[in-house]
């Protein structure tokens, strides 16, 4: 989901209408996932702030989520994976996952790949997954800018579009029972 939000909106529907807007007015983009949060951010100059906010908030309301394009992302998350898979942090997280309860949300393959994203139904997996975790009450914005005051209105009127989808907190616990304290 993290590569897919970036794929374009109904609003603006070229895939790659923010990263282009944002890196022609002198800013950048990225985007990183953790166990319990996503997330996005950018720079820009700030002549340009309004019109990014609402390119940016777009991709919250009416993201494409097409399939051609996460089959395009798909090779860029296995490029990732790739690169990371030698990384002695990756493979401890890993550990780390194997360790996390029955139940937790923690207890799963902590990245993606190939051949854990390109299965039969994984593009209606994908938009399953932003109509059940990508509600307004797990979005939090935050504009830093001088004169922020003047995109206020902007903001509210773009960002209180997201849907509210009522979500309950997923369960990310972790205990370790191999693991012996020191006073054991």
């Amino acid at each position: 989901m993290e590569h897919m939000i970036f794929m374009g909106s109904q609003k603006y529907p070229d895939e790659d209408k923010f990263g282009q807007f944002i890196a022609e007015n002198g800013g950048y983009t990225n985007a990183s996932t953790d166990w319990e949060w996503t997330r996005y951010y950018y720079s820009i100059t700030k002549e340009h702030l309004a019109e990014s906010l609402d390119i940016f908030g777009q991709l919250f309301v009416h993201p494409l989520l097409s399939q051609g394009g996460m089959d395009r992302e798909i090779e860029a998350i296995e490029s990732e994976f790739k690169g990371n898979f030698t990384s002695d942090s990756s493979r401890i997280l890993q550990l780390l996952c194997e360790e996390a309860d029955e139940g937790s949300n923690v207890r799963r393959f902590g990245w993606g790949n190939k051949k854990t994203l390109k299965v039969e139904g994984s593009w209606e997996e994908v938009k399953s997954f932003w109509q059940k975790e990508y509600g307004a009450e797990r979005i939090k914005l935050v504009v830093h800018s001088a004169g922020v005051e003047s995109v206020e209105k902007t903001i509210k009127e773009i960002y209180g579009a997201i849907p509210s989808r009522h979500i309950e907190a997923p369960n990310y616990q972790i205990s370790c029972p191999h693991v012996k304290s020191a006073d054991q």
